[in-house]
Formats: C-alpha cells, sequence, structure tokens
C-alpha cells in the first residue's frame, strides 16, 4: 500500500510549460490525477477520483515565478449507494483558473531540473454533466451552474 501511495504522489501531476527564452509568454499543458472528495447536496460526502487535462498561458514574473491562466477540462468518479445499489456518481466540468506559480531547483548543484514546483491559484468551474448510474438506470443531468474552488499545489 505505501507503494502505491508513493507512485501515485510521483505519476498526481505533470505539468509541461514552454517558455521562449526572450520571452515573457510561454504555453503550459497539463495532466493530473487526484483522489477527491466531493460535498453532494443530496448523497452528502463522496470520496471519488479526479482526472484533469488542460492548456494555460502563462505570463513569466521573474525566473522562478509566473501567473497562469486557461481551460481546464476536469473529470469527477465516486461511488454511491442509490436505493441499496452500488452506484457510480460522475461529474464533469469545465475549469477557468488564475494560479500563481513558484519553481524553484532543490539540488542546484546536483540536476537544476529537479525543481519543487508550487502554487497558489482560484478556479471558476462550471459543471457541464452530472450523471448516476448504476445496472438498473441512469439519470444524467446538464448545465448546472458555476461555483469557485481556491486551490493549493505542491510537487517535484
Amino acid at each position: 500500500m505505501k507503494n502505491l501511495l508513493i507512485a501515485l504522489l510521483i505519476v498526481s501531476k505533470f505539468s509541461y510549460g514552454q517558455f521562449i527564452d526572450s520571452s515573457k509568454f510561454g504555453i503550459n499543458s497539463e495532466i493530473g490525477f487526484s483522489v477527491a472528495e466531493l460535498e453532494h447536496s443530496v448523497y452528502g460526502k463522496v470520496a471519488g477520483n479526479t482526472f484533469q487535462l488542460g492548456i494555460l498561458a502563462s505570463y513569466r514574473l521573474n525566473e522562478r515565478m509566473s501567473l497562469s491562466s486557461g481551460l481546464i477540462l476536469q473529470n469527477f468518479s465516486g461511488n454511491i449507494f442509490v436505493n441499496n445499489l452500488n452506484s457510480n456518481l460522475t461529474n464533469q466540468y469545465f475549469q477557468f483558473p488564475l494560479k500563481f506559480n513558484i519553481k524553484s531547483p532543490i539540488f542546484k548543484e546536483l540536476n537544476e531540473n529537479i525543481r519543487f514546483i508550487g502554487g497558489v491559484g482560484a478556479y471558476a468551474n462550471f459543471m457541464s454533466l452530472s450523471s448516476v448510474s448504476n445496472s438498473v438506470s441512469e439519470v444524467k443531468s446538464e448545465n448546472l451552474g458555476w461555483n469557485m474552488v481556491f486551490n493549493v499545489n505542491l510537487g517535484m
């Protein structure tokens, strides 16, 4: 179990960014996997996992700090019980982030490519789809509205 947790932490967030050396602007793409807990108005707290894929435009403030914004597509999936049937709750979101990022080499003398990455951000989320399905039925709701999220990221 411990090895699985370490492996999940290692692959939990991949991010790629490209800046042209003379430019302060760049493009980032990111893919992420995480474990999450959703507070649902009908089903209460739902434990599940998320997958996200995004593309962001970045503005470099200096060598270590940048601001980024763009579009992220996120999918949440968790298991619930409805009428004594095991059911799957799936939510799909469009996220519009505004993030502050910092990158700093950890072992500067050994390898500058190994970096500490941190950031904080605010997200406007639009829930485009919510679906509850089991072996008997499926209920879908679309265009469910907006909410706001605050996020803190840490990684290597």
